[in-house]
């Protein structure tokens, strides 16, 4: 699909987001059950091209299997057996992260199961050698290895996805996610970057205007002159401006301004109906399929048939919940 207002081009796929495959109602947990979420089955799924992924299975663990669980030993954390210290699969799950990004170099996302001593994102239980349980949380072996190997990259555990404002907010992160990868692949990376960051330049700007004038130096370097070490300050900027708090003041003003530089609204009455409707939404009076659907009718951008609403070039899901 081509973006009208970018020269860039669009995948017409939505990107790539893996999955534990306990929570897509897989029996591969420990001890042969599943954590089937229907949340994820259905809303998210239906917006995103999902990948399922259960690590402990990936490296052989069969099911049932004994358990594991994080330990910390004297310079790093290692995933061992609960009664048997001495099964120690850390290098594996290492391993097996490896292969699975180079197998899936087009992942944009991940959504895992939270206190997993495998996937759990900061939420998984520490224990010292002797079996004492640690005051903090920590991320388990697979999910630590792809965020340090793509920092950036979207991830969130299941219970972070009760709401209907966090699951919009995380679709909008996996698709800022693609889009930059794509800019940054495109055969003129430079000029994509360059229209990425006015597509974004208004949603970024709401969450850190300090950040956002440090990002918009770098654009402007890189229009200058486009080096790698440029692209990735970009690149690590923008990943880390995205994974700030976005509420919904934020969402409401991107919006807000992305409506204006589509269809040209200068005058306040010709933006008041809009206005209205992204108040309501701020306020938490209107949901996130609500506001989109009463601005359908304002500005007939709403593609009900494909559940996507297309603002300035970008992809923002009726989520539902």
């Amino acid at each position: 699909m081509n973006d009208q207002y970018h020269d860039f081009t669009l995948t017409r796929s939505p990107p790539k987001v893996t999955v534990s495959s306990c929570l897509l109602g897989e029996n591969v947990r420990y001890d042969g059950h599943n954590k089937r979420n229907n949340i994820i089955i259905g809303t998210l799924a239906e917006n995103l091209d999902v990948l399922p992924v259960c690590p402990e299975m990936g490296i052989g663990l069969g099911v049932p299997r004994p358990p594991i669980q994080l330990v910390q030993y004297i310079n790093k954390i290692r995933a061992v057996g609960v009664l048997d210290k001495s099964h120690d699969v850390t290098l594996q799950l290492e391993q097996y992260a490896t292969r699975f990004l180079d197998r899936h170099p087009d992942l944009c996302g991940a959504i895992l199961t939270s206190k997993s001593p495998s996937c759990g994102l900061n939420s998984t239980k520490l224990y010292t050698q002797e079996g004492t349980l640690l005051n903090q949380q920590v991320s388990g072996i697979f999910v630590q290895k792809i965020s340090d190997t793509h920092p950036g990259l979207p991830i969130v555990n299941d219970d972070n996805l009760v709401s209907t404002q966090s699951r919009v907010v995380f679709i909008l992160r996996v698709y800022a996610y693609a889009r930059l990868m794509q800019a940054i692949n495109a055969e003129n990376s430079a000029v994509a970057l360059y229209e990425l960051h006015l597509c974004y330049f208004p949603l970024v700007l709401s969450m850190s205007e300090t950040k956002t004038m440090m990002l918009d130096k770098i654009i402007r370097e890189i229009m200058i002159e486009f080096t790698q070490e440029r692209l990735n300050r970009y690149r690590l900027l923008f990943g880390q401006i995205m994974q700030l708090s976005i509420h919904r003041h934020h969402l409401a003003d991107f919006v807000s301004m992305t409506i204006k530089q589509q269809m040209g609204m200068g005058n306040t009455g010709s933006m008041e109906p809009i206005s209205d409707a992204l108040q309501h939404y701020s306020k938490g009076q209107y949901e996130w399929s609500a506001l989109l659907a009463s601005l359908e009718g304002i500005t007939g951008n709403i593609d009900k048939r494909r559940e996507k609403a297309f603002i300035a070039g970008h992809w923002l899901v009726p989520v539902t919940g």
